[in-house]
């Protein structure tokens, strides 16, 4: 992760990016820029299996300000996952750092035509390492549907995060029309770094 400094023609810095780089990703800062690929992602009846479906425009472009409004308060992180190869928008990471317990909330979507391709995992890789090492919390929580197969794999198998508990009808499910249970997981900063060195 860096910093990379946006400057004017006359060596002004006018802001500063959080860019995060891995082999095959980039992980920068949300734009409005992105509404395009934001709705292809989101406007999607697969993905609204798991996230809410937007097919207004309008709708999306206010939540993508929203988080965008976020980060500028210092209450979140928001990603666009993109890929190098093509330079497009493939999804979206957030972060959300609670200053309160030093923890960090962890959440994600993949565009479905580039699903089982290893992108979410080394996008949460990353985001993993960007949330101990450079902003140092204790730990990083994440959730899911019950019935969301494919991320509670991703989650305990591949990010080694640990389940922590199971609440039933936690939230409405718009694609079901019923309530539906979630799961809750965590990763400690310790168990993070225990892992961290066994694999090197």
């Amino acid at each position: 992760m860096y910093n990379e400094d946006i400057e004017n023609k006359n060596g002004e810095t006018l802001e500063k990016k959080q860019i995060i780089e891995t082999k095959r990703l980039i992980l920068r800062e949300l734009s409005i820029d992105d509404l395009d690929a934001w709705y292809e992602i989101f406007n999607s009846n697969t993905i609204s299996k798991y996230l809410t479906k937007y097919t207004d425009k309008s709708k999306l472009l206010d939540l993508i300000n929203k988080k965008i409004s976020k980060y500028n308060n210092s209450l979140g992180s928001s990603f666009s996952l993109v890929l190098k190869e093509t330079n497009k928008v493939i999804g979206s990471f957030e972060l959300k750092h609670n200053n309160m317990d030093n923890t960090a909330e962890m959440s994600y979507v993949i565009n479905e035509h580039y699903w089982q391709k290893g992108y979410a995992t080394e996008g949460a890789n990353a985001l993993l390492d960007y949330a101990f090492n450079y902003l140092n919390v204790a730990k990083v929580k994440a959730d899911c549907k019950e019935h969301n197969d494919i991320s509670i794999h991703m989650l305990i198998n591949k990010l080694n995060m640990k389940f922590i508990k199971y609440e039933k009808d936690y939230m409405f499910d718009e694609y079901l029309n019923k309530m539906v249970g979630f799961n809750f997981y965590e990763l400690t900063k310790n168990d993070y770094m225990k892992t961290y060195n066994r694999n090197e």
